[in-house]
């Protein structure tokens, strides 16, 4: 492949001039196509080139060869080779043309190819800020972007070189592990496992076909042992045993019984799953970058409704939460924890104040006020108003310039205790007055706090 530095066509270019026309096209239009395929307009890819007087970067067959396989495998991090043209660079390399223009094309893809990889590995495919204002998980790059591909392309071991640099830790190869078992499972299975048809509710010493159905199914994800039974649609206890294994291993209720909830859950496709983990995965690339080095954190998982405290990287405690209703989610950011205050005042927070407590004082401040030990503070001074001086039928979510505050005490919203880390949702974690939604297996009961 060295060779091709020399490569000239028939209008007498070499691969230099090709990709130097490519380039400053590039540059003045911001687009770029090759192959069909659309060219990242990143500066970056415009220095490689300047830098090695546009000449090709690639010149090592084995280098080519190795990039070529590893965006091949792209799937194992729940990404895909078509992102990183990998059909393309497939037939140009087994084209083997000798045309420069072929040429020049050839190496420009491999290289928008390992660029646009090791920004997914590197900040995940989506940008979070797109799917959700709120989410505030930025794409902070901690080293220059130039040298973290030149590094790649200069590793002995590009792979391994990837691996080193983009380490997220444990709980990103757990996920990597649990994707590779479930893709091997749909190759195994066809693609998916037998669904069971809806019916009565099936459990121990009930005698139903869909039983036996219900057999195949747990023994295809390995919760019953694939061995022979005289009645294959009788309900027994060794079934029992392994649809509550299912159910553990699903966190849904555990009954030993198949209802509404278990068969749902065990018709959910193995391709959904496997969607659910590259999910999980693509989030923990927007995240787990800026946890390395951070030994100590506090870890809400909203959709387990759980807290985990982190020490030394590893978790040492977790406790069950309360997060935001449906319509109310909690956000999803990262912020440094400040300090804890015990008996904590609460300070109702601009939208629920709007929402819901508002038309509540419109129709009786005064009993609502005392109801729920609280107090009205002039947002101007800071000082107590009386309630009685406020005409609340004039009183609107844009002209009201109150605070309402409950105090300390046994009923307080906050509990005993609040966790502050500053932010712009006005949300925090704290103890509540109402810890009879702790037994609720779905806790969505806050306002976006986690209780």
């Amino acid at each position: 492949l060295t060779l091709w530095v020399n490569t000239v066509n028939a209008a007498g270019q070499d691969v230099n001039d090709i990709i130097r026309e490519h380039v400053e096209r590039h540059q003045m239009s911001g687009r770029m196509v090759l192959a069909g395929a659309n060219i990242a307009g990143l500066d970056i890819f415009w220095k490689l080139y300047e830098n090695n007087d546009y000449a090709p970067l690639w010149q090592k067959q084995e280098q080519i060869d190795e990039l070529i396989d590893m965006v091949g495998r792209a799937e194992e991090e729940g990404l895909l080779p078509h992102d990183y043209h990998h059909e393309v660079l497939l037939s140009l390399r087994n084209s083997k043309s000798r045309e420069a223009a072929d040429i020049a094309e050839f190496d420009m893809l491999l290289t928008d190819s390992l660029m646009r990889y090791v920004y997914h590995r590197y900040f995940g495919k989506a940008n979070p800020a797109d799917l959700d204002s709120d989410w505030n998980l930025g794409r902070r790059m901690d080293r220059d972007p130039l040298e973290l591909i030149v590094g790649t392309m200069a590793a002995a071991d590009m792979r391994q070189h990837i691996v080193e640099t983009f380490d997220w830790g444990p709980y990103y190869q757990q996920m990597k592990a649990l994707l590779a078992d479930y893709r091997e499972r749909a190759a195994r299975e066809g693609g998916g496992y037998p669904a069971l048809p809806s019916g009565q509710t099936l459990r121990k010493g009930i005698h139903d076909p869909r039983v036996a159905l219900l057999r195949k199914r747990l023994q295809a994800s390995n919760h019953l042992a694939a061995t022979g039974t005289d009645d294959p649609e009788y309900f027994d206890a060794e079934l029992e045993r392994a649809v509550i294994k299912f159910q553990t291993d699903t966190e849904i209720d555990v009954d030993g019984a198949v209802g509404a909830g278990t068969l749902a859950a065990l018709n959910v496709s193995l391709q959904s799953r496997i969607d659910q983990i590259r999910v999980n995965m693509e989030r923990a690339r927007w995240i787990l970058r800026d946890t390395r080095g951070v030994d100590d954190m506090v870890v809400v998982n909203i959709a387990d409704f759980k807290t985990m405290l982190v020490r030394d990287g590893e978790k040492i405690w977790e406790t069950r939460s309360q997060v935001g209703r449906t319509y109310r989610k909690s956000p999803i950011f990262t912020a440094n924890m400040k300090y804890a205050q015990f008996n904590p005042s609460w300070t109702v927070p601009p939208g629920i104040l709007r929402r819901d407590i508002l038309p509540k004082l419109k129709a009786d401040a005064q009993g609502y006020l005392a109801e729920k030990n609280m107090k009205l503070v002039d947002s101007a001074t800071g000082k107590e108003t009386d309630p009685s001086t406020i005409d609340w039928a004039a009183a609107t979510p844009r002209n009201f310039r109150y605070q309402v505050v409950q105090r300390p005490g046994p009923d307080n919203a906050l509990g005993r205790v609040k966790f502050i880390f500053p932010n712009p949702h006005y949300v925090f974690l704290h103890d509540t007055n109402h810890r009879e939604h702790f037994d609720d297996k779905v806790r969505t009961f806050s306002s976006g706090c986690i209780r």
